[in-house]
């Protein structure tokens, strides 16, 4: 079962949007542990070193631990790192030199939550069956590594599914008013001060982060819907694309709002678009592949409810914010 800090998200669940930013945000971090199918091999890695004449350290072996193919590992290590997807996709950037801390918006906590808990069902599921083949694995991979295989690189068969662990962590989002500390009266204002440009800066940054992820897929909407242009030839061709352009569309669509701490009235208004002029129009994916049209020359032309669609993505595009380059 996944851990999570307890909350006070009000009567309303956290849909509500609080006066002050500490009751509108909180700080959060994920940390998702499996073991770690990999190991430096101290004498193998001073065995290079003798037969090659090199100083020790200069070179080292790293061994994988598991089989070549091994299935039952890798669903695991996929669902760790879906679960670090899914929690950054649904939090904000935080300060530098905060690793691993993130801006959890308190609209989007408990969605977050249901996501959080519903992959960390699967990662240990998936983690029973890695478990229970666990010495089935070993044998496999001793054969594979020769020589090499050691036991000590490997746990207990009945310790091994205790590497495996989700924590999500929910910490209250700073203050500087709050701010005490035993030190000089005077340097008081000044770390204030620091605490304030910290979260101007990060309410910034998870702010252009979210025009930036807008901006990249209606962008490859774009791309997809106006054809491709052939190198060398000018001629442009039918864009295919999977259902996942327009499902990528109606997930930012819906997050996003829950991510808009700042309650930026473009965002707002770009987002509005979206649902109200594209996703709304579209109620088949394979329409929009059939708006094409095809000229003598062999080129490509949108039509259609493509063209509809295309032209409003075009719309949302150029009313996007121009960022400096970093």
């Amino acid at each position: 079962m996944v851990s999570m800090s307890v909350v006070d998200m009000g009567a309303n669940g956290g849909v509500g949007v609080p006066t002050h930013l500490s009751q509108r945000a909180m700080l959060a971090s994920l940390s998702v542990g499996y073991w770690r199918a990999h190991k430096m091999d101290r004498l193998a890695s001073q065995a290079v070193c003798i037969a090659n004449q090199a100083d020790e350290g200069v070179a080292k072996v790293y061994k994988d631990l598991k089989p070549e193919s091994c299935p039952e590992y890798e669903a695991a290590q996929k669902r760790a790192r879906l679960l670090d997807a899914t929690f950054r996709a649904n939090t904000l950037p935080w300060g530098e030199g905060t690793k691993g801390l993130r801006v959890l918006p308190a609209a989007n906590y408990l969605p977050l939550g249901q996501k959080v808990r519903t992959l960390t069902d699967e990662f240990y599921d998936a983690a029973d069956v890695f478990s229970l083949a666990f010495p089935a694995i070993v044998q496999r991979a001793a054969i594979r590594q020769g020589t090499l295989y050691r036991p000590s690189d490997y746990p207990h068969p009945s310790e091994v599914r205790s590497h495996f662990r989700v924590l999500l962590s929910i910490l209250p989002f700073p203050k500087a008013a709050d701010f005490r500390a035993d030190i000089l009266q005077g340097e008081v204002a000044a770390v204030q001060s620091q605490i304030n440009q910290t979260i101007r800066e990060s309410l910034a940054a998870g702010n252009r982060e979210l025009f930036e992820k807008f901006r990249a897929h209606l962008e490859r909407m774009a791309d997809r819907l106006g054809g491709v242009t052939v190198k060398n030839t000018g001629k442009v061709n039918p864009g295919e694309f999977k259902d996942t352009l327009v499902e990528g569309l109606k997930e930012q669509v819906d997050l996003f709002p829950l991510l808009n701490l700042t309650q930026d009235p473009l965002l707002d208004e770009l987002i509005e678009q979206a649902r109200r002029n594209i996703l709304a129009q579209i109620e088949s994916v394979e329409d929009l592949r059939k708006g094409q049209s095809v000229r003598a020359d062999g080129s490509f032309t949108p039509t259609g409810l493509r063209a509809e669609v295309l032209n409003e993505v075009e719309s949302i595009l150029s009313k996007m914010p121009v960022f400096d380059a970093d």
